[in-house]
């Protein structure tokens, strides 16, 4: 999977708001849901928020139906 706008080095630590769209952008292919540009910046904006509430979106992603 490719996140786009992120270019890790290996053996360097993401910054907490890269490692939160890692993992909206794994949560969010999983769903089935396919992103516009308009929704990347919508991903980065939440990343940028605390865990607490990137994992609670991924929860709700988790519990949405598939799509496809």
């Amino acid at each position: 999977m490719t996140v786009p706008g992120l270019a890790v080095e290996p053996g360097r630590q993401l910054p907490p708001a890269d490692a939160h769209r890692v993992l909206l952008h794994c949560a969010l292919e999983a769903a089935g849901i396919r992103l516009t540009e308009s929704d990347r910046q919508a991903v980065a904006d939440i990343a940028g928020l605390d865990f607490r509430v990137v994992n609670s979106v991924i929860g709700w992603l988790a519990a949405a139906p598939l799509r496809g």
